[in-house]
């Protein structure tokens, strides 16, 4: 350990009271012995007293030269740049992470391709949270825009090269249709919910990670739901110590600049939610993908589903 260190330990509040319990301890002793010295002295006069009387002055002196010196360098040394908070976590010990960083947060941002895991989980946690701790919670998505066929399709065929096979989207339509579910599903919420405020935004640009910022952390994960997530800590509110933390939250925030925001129009409950009044949503939110019947149903199927692969 060279000396920043030992300077930094000593700047924590706990390095702080050692050194002052210690310093005063010592200037204590030395004081004590002094006087004890002083008192024999005064009962008979001896040349070892004399010697002893003098060594204590000097260490009295010398320890308080010690207390000014260690105190200058205390504040005047810079201490030990601290390293950002960065983990590396197994798909078993997100879920747990997610959970503790959804019950205490006021926001999550979400960047992502389909939006799945945020209608499914997020969605009725962050609701539940809101209306038990009777607090205001921001949630925005970005995902990829339903109409862009080409991007649609890029996404589609990077998933059908990954190890992990979802059984659940295996054409351009099921893609399509989960995202229209995100949208429908973001829309309940918006309505249902008098404390969370829902934004969903639209992008033409594909990503393959996922970012899910909110007040404790980053959450960095991959399409594949078996791979490992990086998790980019916000630590104490410390943009210095948060940096890769803090530019996630300024990339998603200028990437929402560029995107499309999905205006809300209101729907009846899921249950009630039938073919034409769907058609009918789509149609004023400028999102009919295809009016197919079938393809309709499917969006229906996906809204009522609470499967996703990262459970």
């Amino acid at each position: 350990m060279d000396i920043i260190e030992y300077v930094s330990e000593l700047k924590t509040p706990k390095g702080k009271r050692i050194f002052i319990v210690f310093t005063v301890l010592l200037l204590v002793i030395e004081i004590g012995l002094l006087f004890l010295i002083g008192y024999f002295k005064s009962k008979t006069s001896s040349w070892a007293l004399e010697i002893g009387q003098t060594t204590f002055i000097d260490l009295i002196g010398a320890t308080i030269s010690a207390i000014i010196i260690t105190s200058l360098i205390i504040y005047l040394l810079p201490s030990e740049e601290k390293v950002v908070k960065i983990d590396i976590v197994d798909p078993n010990t997100t879920k747990s992470l997610h959970d503790k960083a959804l019950h205490n947060t006021d926001f999550w941002f979400h960047r992502g391709q389909i939006g799945r895991w945020v209608r499914t989980e997020a969605l009725p946690t962050l609701d539940k949270v809101s209306k038990n701790k009777s607090k205001n919670i921001v949630v925005e998505t970005i995902i990829i825009d339903p109409k862009n066929i080409e991007l649609c399709n890029h996404f589609l065929k990077f998933k059908e090269s990954l190890t992990f096979k979802d059984v659940h989207i295996k054409s351009l339509e099921d893609v399509q249709a989960e995202l229209l579910a995100t949208v429908i599903i973001s829309q309940y919420f918006f309505q249902t919910s008098s404390r969370m405020k829902i934004k969903v935004f639209l992008t033409d640009t594909l990503i393959f990670t996922r970012d899910d910022i909110n007040s404790l952390c980053t959450f960095r994960t991959q399409i594949n739901p078996r791979a490992s997530t990086i998790v980019y800590y916000n630590i104490n509110q410390d943009y210095e110590k948060s940096e890769y933390y803090n530019i996630a939250k300024i990339d998603f925030e200028y990437t929402t600049q560029k995107c499309v925001l999905v205006c809300n129009k209101d729907l009846p409950v899921k249950e009630k939610l039938t073919v034409n009044i769907l058609k009918d949503y789509l149609i004023a939110i400028d999102l009919l993908v295809s009016s197919n019947d079938n393809f309709l149903k499917k969006i229906i199927a996906k809204v009522s589903s609470d499967y996703h692969p990262y459970g």
